[in-house]
């Protein structure tokens, strides 16, 4: 009987470390309450620049992109060291925040791949110098 209740246990623990559904990339932004976005910070974590992005049209553009965007649980939860891009969208004071491969805590797998849409919404928008 102990087995079954440490199994149990066990599992329970386990299923608890990721919230084991596939969601849009818009439904967990409304879960956190974010209604209307009016500001989008992209941050390379490889150079450590930044975008922010204000203008409506830029971010209906962005968001249409990605909103549908399914998140799979990995089945790997080990924790991986570094990021590729970071996504903070801005509701007033509300915030949600992203990486193209975790959503708080745990990780997921995109379909379609949302690292090369970030990638490059990013490089196409980057103020370009003038020499």
């Amino acid at each position: 009987m102990k087995k079954y209740i440490v199994l149990i246990l066990s599992l329970f623990f386990l299923t608890a470390c990721t919230s084991g559904k596939t969601q849009s990339l818009e439904e967990f932004w409304k879960d956190t309450d974010i209604k209307k976005v009016d500001e989008i910070v992209i941050q390379d974590g490889t150079s450590g620049g930044s975008l922010t992005i204000t203008e409506q049209d830029q971010m209906d553009d962005l968001l249409s992109q990605i909103k549908d965007i399914e998140f799979t649980p990995k089945k790997n939860q080990e924790e991986v060291k570094g990021w590729s891009y970071a996504v903070t969208l801005f509701d007033g004071k509300k915030s949600f925040k992203f990486f193209t491969d975790k959503i708080g805590k745990t990780y997921y797998d995109s379909t379609p791949e949302i690292l090369p849409i970030i990638e490059k919404y990013y490089h196409d928008h980057l103020p370009r110098a003038s020499y």
